[in-house]
């Protein structure tokens, strides 16, 4: 499995688990690399999910913005490509909405930090459905007179921290190996089960 910038990872397959797939597909050797395939997409997808619930221990991120910031790549293909990848945005920012935006008379409140608030002066968008409601900032929101309309022309909408270097700097990933480990070895139970309860009603 690759992971944001193409760092690659591995991680290997549970050996006593692999051989009792075979043993028991013995009879059809074909569903083994089919099952394989199942096994790594349903653990990328679900590591998909827990990624961002842990970014979201770092900061106060909404769970759409933080799976918004993530991708799955290419997926394994049976019988030839036994393998994914997995992507944490690089250059994406997820916009400031996502960060408990809120609109107040003198401007836009929000939180990254998950032990204090921040505050933009001047900012705005959160309620305008038009903008998507993301968050943007006045030119001179204090001045008076002048050319207003200038000061209200939209920039770029403000953004928050990226969650590729969240990931990097709170060193995730051995935990994302960790994780992955316990997946794949969950998912292949669950493939071993179903092989199972398959002969079982076939009263084989």
């Amino acid at each position: 499995m690759t992971i944001g910038k193409g760092s690659l990872m591995a991680v290997e397959f549970n050996k006593s688990q692999t051989k009792q797939l075979q043993k028991l597909l013995k009879d059809t050797p074909k569903e083994i690399p089919k099952r394989t395939a199942t096994i790594i997409n349903d653990t990328t997808k679900k590591h998909k999910t827990a990624v961002s619930k842990k970014l979201r221990e770092y900061v106060m991120i909404s769970a759409k913005g933080a799976k918004s910031a993530i991708s799955v790549g290419s997926k394994a293909k049976a019988p030839y490509k036994l393998s994914s990848s997995f992507h944490i945005k690089a250059t994406r920012r997820p916009s400031l909405k996502n960060y408990k935006a809120k609109q107040t008379k003198a401007g836009v409140t929000y939180q990254i930090d998950p032990k204090k608030k921040s505050f933009i002066a001047g900012a705005f968008g959160p309620k305008i459905v038009k903008l998507n409601k993301n968050v943007f900032l006045r030119k001179n929101p204090y001045s008076k007179g002048g050319d207003r309309t200038a000061n209200r022309m939209l920039g770029s909408s403000l953004k928050g921290p990226n969650m590729w270097k969240v990931y990097t700097k709170h060193k995730l990933h051995s935990w994302s190996q960790k994780e992955i480990r316990k997946e794949l070895e969950f998912q292949f139970d669950k493939q071993i089960r179903y092989v199972l309860e398959g002969k079982s009603s076939r009263g084989k």
